[in-house]
C-alpha cells in the first residue's frame, strides 16, 4: 500500500509537473500574441508619426523654397545693379548740368535785357528830365 500511495503521489506530481508546464506555455503564448499586437499597434502610431512629421518637414522645405523665390523676385525688381545705378546717376548729373546751364544762359540773356531796359530808361529819363529843367 505505501507503495501504491507513493506510486499515486509520482503520478499527481507528474501530472502537475506537465499541467503546469502545459500552463506556463499557453500563459507564454498569450503573452508573446499580446506583445506582438501592442508591438504592431506601436509600430502603426509611429510610422503614423513618422509619415506625418516627413510631411510637415516637406511642406515646411517647400515654403521656405517658394519664400526665397518670392525673395528673389522682389529683389530684382525693386533694387538695381550697381552698374546700372552708376549710369542713372550719371545721366543724372548730366542731366542737371544741362539744366543748370540753359537757366545760367536765360539768366545772362534776361540780365542783359535787364541792362538794356534801363539804359533805354535812363536815357529816356535824361532827355526828359533834361528838356524839362
Amino acid at each position: 500500500m505505501a507503495a501504491v500511495a507513493v506510486a499515486g503521489f509520482f503520478v499527481n506530481l507528474l501530472v502537475l509537473v506537465v499541467g503546469g508546464t502545459l500552463k506556463f506555455a499557453s500563459i507564454e503564448n498569450s503573452l508573446q500574441k499580446s506583445f506582438t499586437a501592442a508591438l504592431t499597434a506601436h509600430r502603426r502610431e509611429i510610422d503614423i508619426e513618422v509619415e506625418q512629421v516627413r510631411r510637415d518637414v516637406g511642406e515646411t522645405v517647400s515654403a521656405i523654397r517658394q519664400k526665397i523665390t518670392e525673395i528673389e523676385l522682389y529683389t530684382r525688381d525693386n533694387f538695381v545693379r550697381r552698374e546700372s545705378f552708376y549710369e542713372v546717376t550719371k545721366g543724372l548729373a548730366d542731366a542737371v548740368k544741362t539744366i543748370g546751364d540753359k537757366l545760367e544762359n536765360r539768366m545772362e540773356r534776361l540780365d542783359g535785357k535787364l541792362d538794356r531796359l534801363a539804359e533805354r530808361n535812363k536815357r529816356r529819363d535824361d532827355r526828359d528830365g533834361g528838356g524839362a529843367a
